[in-house]
């Protein structure tokens, strides 16, 4: 078993960063996925793993952020059995640049509706692994961190 980290960042026009995995990936090579990766031995806590992912596949240094939940579902990751833990982070100043890095060949910000299982229907933009339902439960768990601050209330 394999313990990893994923990260559901959002900007305040509540669109979310989105990966494109490099073609070699030995999973989902070239699909869009959240960014995130392995914990390594080296790495003192599960939360500076997130931050460390966040900041190899994306140059973007984070602080803060909500715990939104593990993800144990059996083959989430066709490679072997994995564990991860997500975090929310959510632009309070403006984000620099993001730069994809890493095992990363391109990014895109994506409307959070477009990402989540809502109201019976399903997203209308498959990510990799089981990322759907990562910022499904983000959106459930932390609502206020989606909502629109020029409509003040939830975009729909």
């Amino acid at each position: 078993m394999r313990l990893a980290v994923d990260g559901v960042i959002i900007n305040k026009k509540g669109q979310v960063l989105v990966v494109k995995r490099n073609e070699s990936s030995s999973a989902f090579p070239g699909c869009w996925a959240l960014p995130g990766g392995g914990v390594e031995d080296t790495d003192p806590r599960i939360w500076i793993a997130c931050k460390r992912e966040m900041h190899e596949e994306t140059g973007l240094v984070l602080s803060g952020g909500k715990y939104i939940n593990y993800f144990d579902t059996m083959n989430r990751d066709p490679r072997n059995r994995v564990v991860s833990f997500a975090w929310l982070f959510t632009e309070i100043f403006p984000f620099p640049p993001v730069v994809a890095q890493d095992d990363v060949v391109d990014f895109k910000w994506v409307h959070w509706e477009r990402l989540v299982y809502l109201e019976g229907r399903k997203p209308s933009m498959e990510l990799a692994f089981d990322h759907n339902y990562i910022v499904t439960d983000a959106w459930y768990k932390h609502p206020e961190s989606f909502m629109d601050p020029e409509n003040n209330g939830y975009e729909r």
